[in-house]
């Protein structure tokens, strides 16, 4: 209770400075136009009233409360109406100013402040709970293993999806990702907080909680074209996929052998099937590093050469640079995901492409009013290869 008594201070703190300030300038505003005869309250409050508007329009915007309310924990309303009682209290009993533009002033800026500080510090104390309950489990502090950390793993991920929310139309901690006020480190310390969302949010809690409880590398990974990610660690110099929501539920898969674990379970298991038909790429969602052939997949460079040809002549044809490329799976082949990269020509217009082999792709290439269309299928038998794509007016 003292470190959330700790927090109300150094928030109102904060805030109280903000509103010194903005008092400030409210006097200083009201002295000038006093000079000119001009009512000062009718000018800052003609000022106030679509600024308030307009900050209130950015802070929904940035801030989606319905989801915000969903996921903190429930004592930030409390904390909040404690917060805006006491800053508003100080400020009026320090200045002995009881106008409504004050309070305005005083109000807005105690949300502002709460709304950019306040859950950064209510979820870094709730995580660091939560990284000391959890600690109990670790077994293996001195001498770490894959089998220890998979352990763990295992337990976590029965909390995970008694509380996950699969295809629910449900706040997830990832959709905060979308919020400048959100960095993945928050969202990756909220979903292990919360225990819920889907593969992502279980991907960021799991890396994150075996960074902080092991000492271990991590990364989670993206699957392009199945709209799913990974959680993958590394354990002296070898990565393991650690997947047990989906992929790699019965036991940590090296990241090497993961294609021929995934062509295996494909026989078995629908969903593991059509996530394995549809993967294209895998990516670090940090780096944004392509390691598909890290995983044990056979890739392609495929080369995209952008054209414009404006006559039916031959020898008049342009490279096109800076124009747009979108590869696309069929939907028939798609899991979820069907624009899997999307890339730019240079200015020789040429664009290249990390693909997984033996799958069709529908190639887009656009630039303004110009684009062109091609099919591709890729055999497994090639490790690079270059198109052309010629351009047309679109009509």
């Amino acid at each position: 209770m003292l470190e959330y008594t700790t927090i109300g201070v150094v928030i109102s703190i904060k805030a109280i400075s903000i509103e010194a300030y903005i008092l400030y300038i409210v006097l200083l505003s009201k002295r000038i136009f006093k000079d000119y005869r001009v009512s000062g309250k009718v000018i800052i409050t003609l000022i106030l009233i679509p600024l308030v508007l307009i900050l209130a329009v950015l802070y929904l915007w940035l801030l989606p409360l319905s989801k915000l309310m969903y996921l903190l924990p429930e004592y930030i309303v409390l904390l909040l109406i404690i917060h805006i009682i006491a800053g508003l209290y100080l400020l009026i009993k320090r200045y002995k100013q009881y106008n409504a533009i004050t309070c305005a002033y005083a109000f807005l800026a105690l949300i502002i402040t709460f709304a950019l500080l306040g859950h950064k510090l209510i979820v870094e104390i709730e995580y660091r709970n939560t990284v000391q309950q959890l600690s109990s489990a670790v077994k293996c502090k001195n001498h770490i293993t894959i089998e220890c950390i998979w352990t763990f793993v295992r337990e976590f991920t029965e909390h995970f999806k008694s509380r996950a929310t699969y295809g629910k139309p449900l706040p997830k901690p990832q959709h905060l990702l979308c919020s400048p006020l959100f960095s993945i480190d928050e969202v990756s310390k909220l979903a292990a907080i919360k225990k819920t969302g889907a593969c992502l949010d279980f991907a960021l809690a799991i890396t994150k909680l075996i960074e902080d409880l092991f000492g271990c590398t991590t990364r989670v990974v993206s699957v392009e074209g199945a709209d799913h990610a990974i959680p993958e660690v590394l354990v002296g110099e070898t990565w393991y996929v650690i997947d047990a929501v989906f992929t790699t539920q019965e036991k940590p898969i090296k990241v090497k052998h993961y294609a021929k674990h995934l062509a295996n379970q494909s026989k078995v298991n629908k969903n593991i099937a059509k996530l394995y038909h549809a993967l294209v790429r895998l990516v670090d969602i940090m780096t944004h590093d392509d390691i598909t052939s890290e995983h044990g997949f056979q890739v392609v460079m495929l080369t995209i050469n952008a054209i414009y040809d404006a006559t039916p002549q031959q020898g008049d044809e342009k490279p096109v640079s800076n124009a747009e490329v979108l590869v696309y799976l069929p939907s028939s082949k798609g899991f979820y995901d069907t624009l899997v990269l999307k890339t730019y020509t240079d200015e020789r217009g040429l664009a290249t492409a990390e693909l997984v082999t033996g799958k069709e792709y529908v190639i887009v290439v656009r630039k303004n009013s110009l684009i062109g269309v091609e099919i591709v299928h890729i055999s497994t038998s090639i490790k690079s290869m270059k198109i052309e794509i010629l351009m047309y007016l679109e009509k």
